[in-house]
């Protein structure tokens, strides 16, 4: 799961994987107090708006040449910004591992 958020208007954020240049990229404008959630989880994917109550699907707003990104094995090196005003957003990633060893 990766959450944008937006502390002032942030415009067309995007998150890369800068090893492969497989990217996630909204072509949005979040407004202050927004949390745009993508949900990467194979079978689950999906894009998600948080202003205050207001819920939205908003995976229309995912550019057409995004990928649901996936992380692999080991360290991943990742980088954000946006076409205007990156200082005012923050990304959080958060993953669960699905197999444990045996």
């Amino acid at each position: 799961m990766i959450y944008f958020t937006a502390a002032a208007t942030v415009e067309n954020p995007v998150l890369t994987n800068v090893a492969t240049g497989e990217f996630i990229k909204l072509n949005r404008t979040l407004v202050a107090g927004e949390t745009v959630v993508v949900n990467t989880n194979y079978g689950a994917e999906g894009v998600t708006s948080y202003i205050g109550d207001e819920i939205a699907d908003v995976i229309n707003d995912l550019d057409l040449d995004s990928s649901f990104l996936q992380a692999p094995i080991g360290a991943t090196a990742l980088h954000y910004t946006a076409a205007s005003n990156v200082s005012s957003m923050t990304v959080t990633i958060r993953y669960f591992q699905k197999y444990l060893g045996v």
